[in-house]
């Protein structure tokens, strides 16, 4: 069960990102800026023109929170660039784990 709980970097560190992953649960930061980029996704191609309008408008958002995870133009699959990005984070932190117990053995 613990996969369906909310596993901060306080609480359990590098282990519970660990155990997210493995569960495919993404980390609360990322779930929110996922939301926000699916939500100006499918304002940016509604058939709603108030809404198509208000993306047009707010384009600098998408763009801003897409950023941090390559995101340069709707026409992505934005649950696959965030999962990625959260994998790519978590090898890093397992390779310098890794050289840093090298270095002390």
């Amino acid at each position: 069960m613990l996969c369906g709980t909310i596993v901060s970097e306080g609480f359990l560190g590098v282990a519970g990102k660990r155990v997210q992953y493995y569960c495919n649960v993404l980390p609360l930061s990322y779930l929110i800026d996922q939301r926000r980029l699916i939500f100006w996704q499918k304002t940016y191609y509604s058939d709603n023109v108030a809404l198509r309008t208000l993306s047009a408008l707010k384009d600098n958002t998408f763009v801003a929170v897409g950023s941090k995870y390559n995101i340069s133009s709707y026409n992505v699959s934005v649950k696959l660039a965030v999962w990625n990005v959260f994998a790519k984070s978590l090898e890093s932190v397992l390779k310098w784990q890794f050289f840093e117990h090298a270095i002390l053995v």
